[in-house]
């Protein structure tokens, strides 16, 4: 008998991350910082892809908008979490999602 164990999904709390918002009054940028030992679940190594191209864990010089991580494992399973730059004065609000793939 062969016993297959799956790890975890990849996870990313919100508490792992700190979004600081753009400003829409003084057009201060914003940015996504990564607390990547936050991250649990799959295989590491961990890379890091961003719907702006970059490939760290934290980004910065953000204007207002969506922003999508994806992290995948050295296994090629990946979750995917989203980040709102919004929420600075004059803006509407910050918010933070996810979703998983497998």
């Amino acid at each position: 008998t062969t016993v297959i164990t799956q790890p975890a999904v990849i996870n990313l709390p919100l508490a792992g991350v700190t979004v600081t918002p753009y400003n829409c009054s003084t057009n201060a940028l914003g940015s996504i910082v990564v607390n990547t030992s936050n991250i649990t679940g799959g295989t590491p190594p961990y890379t890091y892809s961003w719907s702006n191209t970059a490939t760290t864990a934290s980004i910065s010089n953000l204007q207002l908008g969506n922003f999508t991580l994806t992290i995948r494992d050295s296994r090629n399973c990946s979750s995917v979490f989203t980040y709102n730059t919004g929420g600075g004065a004059g803006c509407c609000f910050q918010s933070g999602t996810k979703s998983e793939f497998r």
